[in-house]
């Protein structure tokens, strides 16, 4: 086992100490059309949100964190279609599938609601890199969300780069 030196003190820098960390929600339904990729839109001033850095934007609904490094995602959303036979939860960096979770309906019965939760660890370069969150569906005529309880997304700086 290792010995604790008492008399080194460290120092954790601003960076650190202000790292980006946000949450963000839906407080009503949001209506997805059957098989097309739909960017949610989430806000970080419902249900308690909140964003440390001003890194997620409530026009465009990314987070672009402005310091380098490892952070942790989140995401989970409710599909509520009727007769949902296919939904997908995805995170997207640069416009692009980083992660996701999908449900397939194999055979009848097909469900009215799913819900799928999602989450990673990705590198991000601190001035480009920015996520998005979307969600898809197969069947029904569905919304999502309703409630912070069924549609949410967070993330916070792991690991500094």
């Amino acid at each position: 086992m290792g010995t604790l030196n008492l008399s080194t003190t460290a120092t954790l820098t601003a960076d650190i100490l202000e790292a980006p960390a946000f949450y963000v929600a839906r407080n009503t339904t949001f209506p997805i059309s059957d098989q097309t990729y739909t960017k949610l839109e989430l806000y970080d001033n419902v249900s308690s949100g909140f964003d440390t850095n001003n890194c997620w934007n409530n026009s465009n609904f990314r987070f672009t964190p402005t310091l380098a490094g490892y952070y942790q995602i989140n995401f989970t959303c409710s599909i509520s279609a009727g007769s949902l036979r296919a939904g997908r939860v995805m995170i997207y960096k640069n416009g692009n599938a980083w992660n996701q979770i999908e449900y397939y309906g194999l055979s009848d019965p097909s469900y009215d609601d799913w819900c799928g939760s999602i989450s990673g660890l990705v590198y991000m370069n601190g001035s480009s890199d920015y996520i998005e969150f979307y969600v898809w569906r197969r069947g029904g005529s569905g919304n999502v969300g309703g409630t912070s309880q069924y549609c949410q997304a967070s993330g916070f700086l792991a690991r500094q780069a």
